[in-house]
């Protein structure tokens, strides 16, 4: 309770600053999704945005220093303000935030501790959540952050039998990468590979939980799938183009997993490279989404995303259903074909991708209105700004 009364003394300080600094950390380009929220604090008189680049813990030293340099040119691509301080004590002797926006409660994930109870930070899940275990919140530092944001009142309702005092500093702002997704950006020329003919445009996007065969991930099918795909782009090269967009942390699991090593993982990543009408994506995918005609994917945050596309979407699922799976994502599935064997996915390439015959838009519509638009009649990032300036905590 003292820290708490800490924090918000603190809070109630920097709030009255003329400019407050907001640091954003990021260590996986692919979890970036503060981009709206970053340049409407550059715009706003009261805020100075910068990017916190921190490493990922890695397998491999040469993977993290891959990922650094994606981050680096995303930076220097949107012209973010940037810091690479190599711990929270550097980054308070070179930026001296005000407030720390965190986008993954894995800490572990990344080469940093976790930040002191002294210091903001406001979390901003990198995905959408997907299921109601409690163990999908225990591992939060809930306690610390000064506001939660969540993506509408579903998640939160959900959420706060999970977290202390009943989720006090939980506030329902919508998700950042909704303003991002529903905002066209027109882009120069296309990042789907230039084709002699027109052809349509599918997105497949396998999970990393490969060996999970637990109640939260009993769909991942990466294994189940990886050649037939293959044998699909093959089959249908003279109609279709095919993105493979893996989960970020797929790479390392082949590499570690005995069936498959590095050799096998990097033949395989090249194939999706090089072949003619395919190509592979590691990093931003918003254009990648919004010039897309469809989706193939057995990936959490995805099934949430790509719907704001209002395009065919399949998940493919190891599981008769889904009772792990939160309310919000339970609806999202009656907007998606499911998909149980390679006949149901051939069966969506050739209907619903090639001859369009789209028959779930209009459950579309409604999810998105109902789940996905954030609250207020405003955008995330303008709700996430009103509660730093205005929140009565």
């Amino acid at each position: 309770m003292q820290a708490y009364r800490r924090r918000i003394k603190k809070y109630l300080q920097i709030r009255e600053k003329e400019v407050i600094t907001v640091v954003f950390q990021i260590w996986n380009v692919s979890k970036w999704k503060c981009d709206s929220v970053y340049k409407a604090m550059e715009e706003h008189p009261r805020f100075t945005p910068v990017i916190w680049i921190t490493d990922e813990e890695a397998s491999r030293k040469s993977d993290a220093d891959a990922m650094r340099e994606k981050i680096l040119s995303l930076c220097q691509h949107n012209k973010y303000r940037y810091t690479e301080a190599s711990d929270w004590e550097n980054l308070d002797h070179s930026v001296h935030p005000d407030i720390v926006f965190l986008m993954d409660h894995y800490i572990s994930f990344s080469q940093m501790p976790p930040p002191s109870v002294d210091r903001l930070t406001c979390y901003v899940r990198y995905c959408f959540p997907n299921t109601n275990l409690k163990g999908g919140v225990e591992g939060f530092m809930v306690p610390q952050f000064l506001f939660f944001f969540v993506e509408n009142e579903s998640v939160a309702k959900e959420s706060r039998p999970h977290f202390p005092h009943n989720g006090h500093n939980i506030v329902i702002s919508g998700h950042p990468v909704v303003d991002s997704l529903l905002e066209f950006t027109p882009t120069p020329t296309s990042v789907w590979k230039e084709q002699a003919i027109q052809k349509k445009k599918l997105i497949w996007a396998p999970h990393w939980t490969i060996n999970d065969d637990g109640p939260a991930f009993n769909s991942a099918t990466f294994l189940q799938y990886a050649e037939p795909m293959r044998s699909l782009a093959q089959k249908y090269a003279d109609k279709l183009q095919i993105a493979f967009k893996p989960h970020p942390t797929l790479y390392r699991v082949l590499c570690e997993h005995p069936e498959w090593g590095k050799e096998k993982a990097d033949s395989y990543y090249a194939w999706w490279e090089k072949q003619p009408n395919t190509q592979l994506e590691t990093g931003e995918y918003k254009a990648l989404f919004q010039q897309s005609d469809a989706m193939i994917h057995d990936s959490g945050s995805f099934i949430l995303e790509y719907l704001l596309m209002d395009k065919p979407c399949m998940y493919l699922s190891r599981a008769i259903a889904f009772p792990h799976f939160n309310e919000m994502n339970k609806e999202a599935l009656k907007c998606y074909r499911i998909g149980k064997n390679l006949h149901d996915i051939e069966d969506f390439i050739q209907h619903q991708v090639i001859n369009y015959a789209d028959t779930l838009q209009e459950q579309r519509h409604a999810f998105v209105n109902n789940y996905l638009r954030p609250p207020h009649g405003k955008t995330a990032a303008e709700n996430i700004i009103e509660t730093i300036l205005n929140s009565c905590i």
